[in-house]
Order: C-alpha cells, then structure tokens, then sequence
C-alpha cells in the first residue's frame, strides 16, 4: 500500500521597507523633508527641477508649487530666506511639520524660522497655510508672515505643539494672525499682529503666555477658550468688530498692564470663568458696549485698571459672585455714556476704592444682595438719574465711608432693604415704596493720649 504524499507549499511575501535617505524628496507632487540640516537652498539643488521648487540664490527667495511636510526625526531651518507658495486656489498648498505628507508622525521634527524671513504666498487672494503638528519644535522669529489662512478650518499659522516660541514677528494679511489648538506652555510675545478674524485664539491651550504684542483684528484680538493658567501682559490690544480679549472658560487667566480697546463690543468680555485677575491695564475701553463684561463667572479680581465706555457701562457682571472690584478709576462721562458699575443678580462682591464718574448711574444694583462698597467716590452727572439706584436688592448691602454725589439725585431705593451706609456723605434720597428702606450710621474713632503724645489704654470717652 502506498502512502500517499503529503506536500506542503510555504508561500513567503517579500516586504521592502524604502530606506529614506536625508534631504528633501519629491513625492506626490508633495515635498518631503528628511534628516537636519535642510534649508530653502538644498531644498532646490535636492528637487532638482525648477517647476516645482525654484531658487533664486541672489535674492534668497523660494518659489514653490507643492505642499512642504518636514518628516519625523527631521529639520527644516529657514534663515534670512523668503518661501513663496505658488497656489492657484486658497489653501493649495500648505507648509506642515511630522508628516510625510500621508500620516502624522511620532515626532522630533523642527522648524525654525528666523532672521529676516518671509513666508507669503504669491497672490493676496489664493492663501497658503501652515499646520504645527503635535510633538514638533517649532520657533518663528524676527520673521513675516503674511496671505497665510483662508476659513476657520485652515486658519493661517496653527500650532498644535506645546512651548513653541513665536516672537518679535510681523504678521499681517491673515486670517487667524496666531492659532493655538492644544498647545502647552507656547510663548507668543513681541509680535505685530493683524488679522482679519482673531489675532491670537488659543483653544484648550494651558499655560500660554501672551506679551507685549500689538495686536489688531476685524474680530476678537485675544480669544482664550477652553485654557487655563494663561497670561495676557503688557500688549497693546485693539478690536474693530468684537472683544479687545475674550476670556471663555479660562480659569486662573491674568490679564496685566495692557492697553486694550474696541470699537464695536466689549473691551474684555468674561465668560463662565474662575479665579482670574484683571490688574493694572492702563486702558480698557469700549466705543460701544462695556468696557469689561463679566457672566456666569466667580473669584474675579478686577483692580487698578483704567475702564471707559463711550455708550455703555463700565464694568457690567451679572450672574457672578465673589467679585472684588478694588481701586479703579471708572469713566462713562463719554456721548450718551452709561452705568460706572452695573451688577445683575450678582451677589458677594466687594467695591472698593474706586472713582466712578458715569454719565447715567454711578452705581446700579439689580437684583443684587450682600455686596459691600466702601472708600469710594460715586458720581453721577444727569440730572435724571441717581449716583446709586438699587433696585430689588436687599440682604446686607453695605456702603461704607464713600461720597455720593449725583447732579441732582443721590440714592434710590426699589424694593430694595436693609441697606446700611456707614460713613457714607450724601444729600438726597428717594425711598420709591413702602418696603425699602435704609440705615444711616456715622461712626468716630477717638484716640486718647498723654502730654507726651502716648496712648491711653481703657480710656473712657463721654459726650
């Protein structure tokens, strides 16, 4: 009996792995850069062929016609050289870091821009974009950046890398000037920045620092959304259509010593955030709402600032608790003006040290209870209205040692009760109904001393 034969066929495929070699490949219709050492130069002798990549070596300018990705592992530097993309459409082309122009990378890949750069594309209307991708190094400074970004998809410079560092730059003809997506710990400071939507967003962006920018938009200038523990110091800040800075969930923010205005809506509008300072700003002002807007919001520190509204309010916070309010000089004596400080349902806030001038009411509380105001200055300057109006506020509302000073009418009181003014100068007051009322207390501190100018202990005091 035969045995039959068994035969097994072993079939074994043959993997090639391609061995990149350093230096910048065409793939595609895609530039790839690999390895360090690469630069606008060698980028043009290694494509080799013009219609893609030309070179001008005696100015120092690249013109390119395909996207630019810089690879894993990999470094792009361009120093004093101008990098023009060529699009026929917005967005055709796109500079792009750990990508091989299919998948983002695992990481290690470089950037530096520097020293008298210029990125642009060749025509104002058919925009290039840069994308910054996660686990890059990425420096950009001394440089310009202009006709990068078209729509808030592709929104000009996006970096989604942490502790990049873009400064002393110009940046203008863009749509977003700045983009931070996820970034960490990035520096953004020194730069001019004009831009026809925002001029720096940063989006879940923690520990970002923004200074001594000058920062221009058609939109909001400073967006901080989703991010924490940022700082906003010592810019110059201007917004035509939107916020001067807009604080949105941006718990721990500061925001120091910076000029800040807008045209159209508030000069800092605060969102449903915690624990923030407002310190020191020479100007937050606002043509035509609030100079500072606060909602839904606690813990808020805003002192020794300067704010103006030419038709609105100074400070306006509503729906907001544990506000201190501390040594600021408040002005709406501009055109038709509005309220020095406006609080809606709003309570636990302390007021103090201020100078409030307001073309309309000084002070106006509504609906809100157990506020103090002490040491300051409340003035109002129309004759139909008053320097403080509370209005269905109650519970230990407390004014303490200040001046109330309306053109012809100090204080009114709409349902509102217990309110205790200690110290406090006025001339006139209207109790609008038969449920509000007021307590008026004046208190004086004697000290008693010896020939030689010593204190007396337990003196007692008769009168």
């Amino acid at each position: 009996m035969k045995i039959p034969k068994i035969i097994f066929f072993i079939s074994i495929a043959a993997y090639f792995i391609p061995i990149v070699s350093a230096g910048a490949s065409s793939i595609s219709g895609s530039i790839v850069i690999n390895g360090s050492g690469n630069n606008l130069t060698s980028i043009g002798i290694d494509i080799g062929n013009s219609s893609i990549f030309f070179y001008n070596t005696s100015t120092r300018t690249a013109i390119v016609n395909a996207n630019i990705f810089v690879n894993e592992n990999s470094e792009l530097i361009i120093d004093n050289q101008t990098l023009i993309f060529n699009c026929s459409s917005p967005g055709q082309y796109r500079l792009e870091t750990n990508s091989n122009g299919t998948h983002e990378m695992g990481g290690n890949s470089t950037l530096i821009i520097m020293n008298r750069s210029h990125l642009t594309a060749s025509n104002p209307d058919k925009e290039f974009y840069m994308v910054i991708r996660n686990n890059s190094a990425f420096t950009m400074k001394d440089s310009t950046l202009t006709e990068c970004g078209f729509n808030s998809n592709h929104p000009g410079l996006n970096i989604k890398a942490s502790y990049a560092n873009v400064t002393d730059n110009v940046i203008y003809d863009v749509y977003t000037g700045i983009y931070l997506y996820h970034a960490e710990g990035c520096n953004i400071s020194g730069n001019d920045i004009s831009s026809g939507k925002e001029g720096i967003y940063l989006y879940q962006a923690d520990y970002c620092s923004i200074l001594g920018n000058n920062i221009s938009s058609e939109n909001k200038s400073v967006y901080i959304h989703y991010s924490d523990n940022c700082t906003v110091l010592g810019n110059a800040i201007y917004a035509k259509a939107e916020e001067g800075v807009r604080l949105m969930k941006a718990n721990y923010s500061k925001v120091y010593g910076n000029n800040i205005s807008s045209n159209s809506s508030n000069g800092i509008y605060v969102y449903e955030s915690y624990y923030c300072d407002i310190l020191g700003n020479y100007n937050i002002s606002s043509t035509w709402k609030n100079g500072i807007a606060i909602y839904n919001s606690y813990n808020l520190s805003i002192s020794e600032n300067n704010i103006s509204s030419e038709k609105s309010n100074g400070v306006y916070i509503e729906n907001s608790y544990y506000c201190d309010i501390l040594g600021n000089d408040i002005d709406t004596d501009l055109s038709s003006g509005g309220k020095g400080i406006w609080l809606g349902n709003s309570s636990y806030c302390n007021i103090s040290g201020n100078d409030i001038l307001s073309k309309l009411q000084g002070m106006y509380l509504d609906s809100s209870s157990n506020n103090a105001i002490s040491n300051s200055q409340i003035r109002s300057l129309d004759s139909n209205y008053y320097a403080v109006h509370l209005l269905s506020s109650s519970n230990n509302v407390n004014i303490i040692s200040s001046v109330i000073m309306g053109n012809t009418k100090d204080i009114r009181l709409d349902n509102s009760q217990n309110l205790r003014l200690i110290n406090t100068s006025y001339n006139d007051v209207n109790i609008a109904d038969s449920t509000s009322y007021l307590h008026r207390h004046w208190y004086l501190d004697v000290y008693v001393n010896d020939s030689a100018g010593d204190p007396i202990e337990g003196a007692n005091v008769t009168s």
